[in-house]
């Protein structure tokens, strides 16, 4: 088996909701994101490569969050946001649930089969150069 690693960057804004009065991490902040996503191959190809063809995994990236907002969709923010920059704007990116770094990671994770990606074995994400998180599933 080989296993293959391609990093990416975005820079978004978030915040995360029902943190404790005065979580730094409670207001509206920006990162300079790191992605990483991890490929398991059994084989490798005709070229003798593992993978070849990855580029739709960094337009997704900044096609959907590069220089994005986002929120969780019940903040209060988002009505805000929509009334300043206009609701259709593209500018927000909103999530069921907080957009920590766990739950971008996952939502990235998720959204690899749909691009043709179905040999993800995980994806980490970075607010900070020294931490990460990791989305990771049992591969069948």
């Amino acid at each position: 088996m080989f296993i293959l690693a391609k990093q990416f960057s975005f820079s978004a804004a978030h915040r995360i909701l029902d943190l404790p009065e005065g979580h730094a991490s409670g207001r509206l902040h920006g990162h300079n994101w790191g992605v990483e996503v991890v490929f398991h191959f059994e084989d490798f190809d005709d070229r003798e490569m593992a993978a070849n063809g990855l580029a739709p995994i960094g337009e997704f990236i900044k096609e959907k969050l590069d220089h994005r907002t986002m929120l969780r969709d019940d903040d209060p923010l988002v009505e805000a946001i929509h009334d300043s920059e206009g609701e259709g704007s593209g500018c927000l990116v909103l999530m069921e649930k907080n957009p920590s770094p766990e739950c971008i990671a996952t939502m990235i994770y998720w959204s690899m089969v749909p691009l043709g990606f179905d040999n993800v074995a995980a994806v980490r994400v970075s607010e900070t150069p020294d931490a990460w998180v990791e989305a990771r599933m049992e591969l069948e």
